[in-house]
């Protein structure tokens, strides 16, 4: 309780103390110091100012490495790769963003590629511009503070660690809620990535501990720059703010707009669509063991081809759903997990001889299965938290119930390949196509699916 009470210090009221203290720690050994503190509003530059009363006493008195955590919404230098990043990101933009800026009549998804800085001896320096207004001045000026001591610090041969942190799902960050809201869908704006603070915390402590012990960077003396400000250019964390095609301000509003209309509109929607294919998956491996153990009908297909056929074909919404990033599934990789399941089913559907094969029964269970744990824990991902052994299912049964399914296929296709030895109107049957396309496609395929 008596270590409790005298723990700690007030960087506003102790400043002098703190300062003092400090010059004698480990007399004759290199110091690191810091300047982490942060206060929101008009206390941010008044703590920077009193880290800065320190940092600058350690930096001229005792040769301290400084170290800061620079913000990427601010203005910076940047690499020429990133500048090309920038370009090529914007150009590459699906067109529902740059049909915000234009609605927008240029307020939303702004390009972020500036025009390159030639200096008086010509080089060529790249800047981004990713301020936030809604930040204000304090936090402004206390990262103008930081920036300045960082440079003057370097220029007496102190050692700088100042890198660019990035925008982290901090518990004070998602307190504001319309920052948590951009940050849930800010990833359709590549590249950005927004980490939690465990991954911040170790990327950053990594990059202070190779500044702090690599003599060559752009936070030491001997490395030459064309200007200051390339201190904090070179080992940027910035999650995808200096590549971004739009500028990070830019792209506020519209994130919110996006997670507003995903969580309305698309969550209600994909949680409606895997509930509907539960049940119709569900229903068909429900006819299809009931065929087994009771056999009424004519052939499987009698049984629960329609309802096979149907839902597999209506599958086919996925390649949408990824197409147009309601998902984050690739949608080539989605359309080749279907095109074997959706092709097979045509087949049988159009060959009365194959209804009874064996093949439709291994198909159907393997599917069934499959698509039922699926389904349902996709809807039950989307409403809350899947239970483990449900999760546990999910990625696992694969592991059977895969190779199976496409033994069942392969079987099909097989048979069928002597029913279709019509010549399509390309010349060749659709058995040829069958035989020397699709089914050594498999072999290149197989594996990239089951590992995916």
């Amino acid at each position: 309780n008596e270590l409790f009470a005298a723990a700690g210090s007030n960087l506003f009221t102790q400043t002098p103390e703190i300062k003092n203290w400090l010059l004698t720690v480990y007399p004759g050994k290199q110091l690191c110091v810091g300047g982490y503190a942060y206060i929101p509003g008009d206390l941010f530059p008044r703590v920077a100012l009193a880290m800065d009363v320190i940092i600058k006493e350690l930096s001229e008195k005792r040769n301290a490495a400084v170290a800061f955590l620079c913000t990427p919404t601010d203005c910076h230098l940047i690499p020429a790769e990133a500048h090309a990043a920038c370009k090529d990101n914007f150009r590459k933009a699906p067109w529902w963003q740059k049909l915000l800026g234009m609605i927008s009549l240029g307020k939303w998804c702004v390009k972020n590629a500036r025009r390159p800085i030639c200096t008086a001896a010509g080089e060529t320096l790249y800047m981004v511009d990713a301020l936030v207004v809604a930040q204000g001045p304090n936090y402004a000026l206390a990262k103008r503070m930081q920036h300045w001591r960082a440079m003057v610090a370097r220029e007496m041969g102190c050692i700088i660690s100042s890198n660019i942190a990035p925008s982290t799902r901090t518990a004070s960050v998602l307190q504001n809620k319309n920052f948590a809201y951009a940050f849930e869908t800010m990833h359709t704006f590549r590249p950005y990535e927004l980490p939690g603070p465990e991954t911040s915390n170790a990327v950053m402590t990594a990059l202070l501990i190779h500044d702090i012990n690599q003599p060559m960077h752009a936070g030491t003396y001997a490395m030459p720059l064309i200007n200051p400000q390339q201190i904090f250019s070179q080992g940027a964390f910035h999650g995808g703010t200096w590549r971004c095609g739009f500028t990070f301000e830019s792209i506020g509003v519209p994130a919110v707009l996006l997670y507003y209309m995903q969580a309305l509109v698309v969550k209600n929607y994909l949680i409606l669509y895997n509930i509907v294919q539960t049940v119709a998956w569900l229903y068909m491996l429900l006819l299809s063991l009931s065929h087994l153990a009771y056999p009424q009908a004519a052939s499987p297909w009698e049984a629960f081809g329609t309802i096979l056929y149907l839902a597999q074909n209506f599958a086919l919404l996925e390649v949408v759903h990824a197409f147009v990033k309601m998902v984050r599934a690739p949608w080539t990789t989605t359309l080749l997990q279907l095109t074997s399941r959706v092709i097979c089913v045509q087949v049988v559907s159009s060959l009365g001889a194959l209804h009874a094969h064996g093949g439709l029964v291994v198909v159907s269970l393997a599917w069934g299965v499959t698509e039922v744990i699926r389904y349902s824990w996709y809807a039950m991902n989307l409403i809350g938290k899947p239970l483990s052994a449900h999760t546990w299912l999910r990625y696992s049964t694969f592991i059977v119930l895969y190779p199976l399914g496409v033994a069942g296929e392969l079987s099909i296709f097989w048979t069928s390949i002597p029913m279709l030895e019509a010549p399509l109107m390309i010349g060749v049957s659709a058995g040829w196509l069958l035989k020397f396309i699709i089914m050594p496609g498999y072999i290149p395929g197989l594996p990239i699916l089951y590992l995916y």
